[in-house]
């Protein structure tokens, strides 16, 4: 009865022991970089640290935008300048999950458009998680709250998880992890990858309706693309009710034809018959790109090792082709000489302002640096009443047009539409980006009033910059 026991004992003990060589094993081979290409999309630990890196930048920049957007200040979303002005509109490809500061496509649009001597505003408007539904609901909004969306043109960057309507719930798989705990530590890469193996067989075997790949296909049934028909027959019926022209761009984040081009087919479909305007970049990244990733996973066109999103090399076939077709149709119409909203000399009286940075932030954007202001202004009893029409930062060099909510209203909130949500911003909170070599000792704020007059204001820093990528 003891042998038997102490046998079992020793069966147990060996079996503990070879199953940690054979993961002590595994995770020597993994930190090689073997088995990056399997068709199971697991992430190292090394990945996961690098991208939530990236997308904490990308947060803090967005957090200090009026609209959680990773782009330059605007005022009233678009610029005020005299000329063309396109928005692209879009999710997490326009965001820039797992991107640099710069990298997302409308960003080098902009640059690439510059480059081509043209001037031509880009702006980037877009939130994680955001369907088409999402995009009308935010154009509405704007239109509503700001009076214009103040652009010429918006492009819609389709994904295609966008004809989500919010009624298909996507069924999570629970997370598989190894026990025990200590395992993490001890081996986190055999952690990370055998975690990904249970769930992929967690979802095609156990429970084929759980997880990402089982909710979009769901998106694209004939019931609901016939659902999502009326959201863009709405959007066409928007673009002609402003006079505002919208164009669908079909951003795929991989060259493979099979999984987009059926999808693709079905959407232009639908534009066809509500009469929205399409530029297909499939063709393009297919005949580009198609030697540059290993299917299934094309981890070399990811955003970075951690994340899928598209990188770099995706961006920039998305901005450079983006870029021939505005130049081809829009050329004629972009006009080169920018003039600024003009400030009239008439200075207001009855009433003082008070302008205060309390801490300005310094980022790079693609090549360049800029340092964004998110200010307030207190304004005495005269001035409170002043509808403000625009204001701008002036310094001795140069001028930047500062986004406001009702500057001069005083310090009542204000509650607007974020879309999905409400929230409480200071009815005198304004926004700006200057250059990052600009002397912020020497600012001021000029705002005009509906009543033809501007307040003038020097604008005091309290505290130096702190630089968005060193300091988070």
């Amino acid at each position: 009865m003891k042998t038997a026991a102490l046998n079992l004992c020793i069966a147990v003990v060996s079996l503990f022991v070879a199953a940690g060589l054979a993961v002590a094993a595994l995770e020597g081979v993994l930190r090689t970089g073997a088995l990056q290409s399997g068709g199971v999309p697991w992430v190292t630990p090394d990945g996961a640290a690098l991208d939530a890196k990236i997308d904490k930048v990308n947060g803090a920049l967005a957090a200090l935008h009026p609209y959680a957007f990773t782009d330059l200040i605007h005022a009233g979303l678009g610029s005020n300048d005299s000329g063309y002005r396109v928005a692209v509109l879009s999710d997490s490809f326009v965001w820039g999950d797992g991107l640099n500061l710069g990298q997302p496509w409308p960003h080098k649009l902009q640059r690439k458009l510059n480059a081509m001597g043209t001037d031509v505003t880009v702006q980037s408007w877009g939130i994680n998680g955001w369907s088409t539904r999402d995009h009308l609901t935010f154009l509405k909004a704007v239109k509503r709250d700001e009076g214009s969306l103040n652009v010429d043109e918006v492009l819609i960057g389709f994904v295609t998880n966008d004809p989500d309507l919010g009624d298909i719930v996507q069924r999570q798989a629970p997370q598989i992890q190894i026990p025990p705990r200590a395992f993490m530590s001890l081996f986190p890469w055999a952690d990370a990858f055998l975690t990904a193996q249970l769930q992929a067989v967690y979802e095609s075997v156990l429970d084929p309706g759980a997880g990402y790949g089982a909710w979009e296909a769901k998106l694209w049934t004939d019931e609901n693309l016939e659902s999502y028909r009326e959201v863009l027959s709405e959007l066409k019926t928007f673009s002609v009710e402003n006079g505002l022209p919208i164009t669908f761009v079909l951003t795929p984040h991989n060259p493979n034809k099979s999984y987009f081009e059926p999808r693709y087919e079905a959407l232009k479909s639908l534009l066809r018959d509500v009469g929205i305007p399409v530029i297909d970049l499939l063709p393009s990244v297919v005949e580009q790109l198609s030697e540059s990733g290993t299917p299934p996973l094309y981890r070399e066109l990811w955003a970075n090792p951690g994340d899928g999103h598209p990188g770099d090399l995706l961006t920039d076939i998305y901005a450079q082709d983006v870029a021939g077709i505005l130049m081809s149709r829009q050329i004629e119409t972009i006009d080169t000489d920018v003039v600024s909203p003009s400030l009239p000399e008439q200075i207001c009286t009855g009433g003082e302002i008070v302008v205060v940075v309390p801490q300005p932030v310094r980022f790079d954007f693609g090549p360049d640096s800029y340092v964004r202001l998110v200010g307030r202004v207190s304004a005495s009893a005269g001035a409170v009443d002043a509808l403000a029409s625009h204001a701008i930062v002036q310094w001795p060099d140069g001028e930047a047009i500062a986004y406001h909510r009702n500057v001069l209203a005083g310090e009542s909130p204000r509650d607007y539409d974020r879309v999905n949500s409400t929230k409480t911003e200071p009815a005198s909170k304004f926004w700006a980006d200057v250059p990052g070599d600009t002397d912020l000792s020497d600012l001021s704020l000029y705002v005009k009033t509906a009543a033809g007059c501007t307040y003038v204001a020097p604008l005091s820093v309290q505290t130096p910059p702190i630089d968005l990528m060193e300091d988070l």
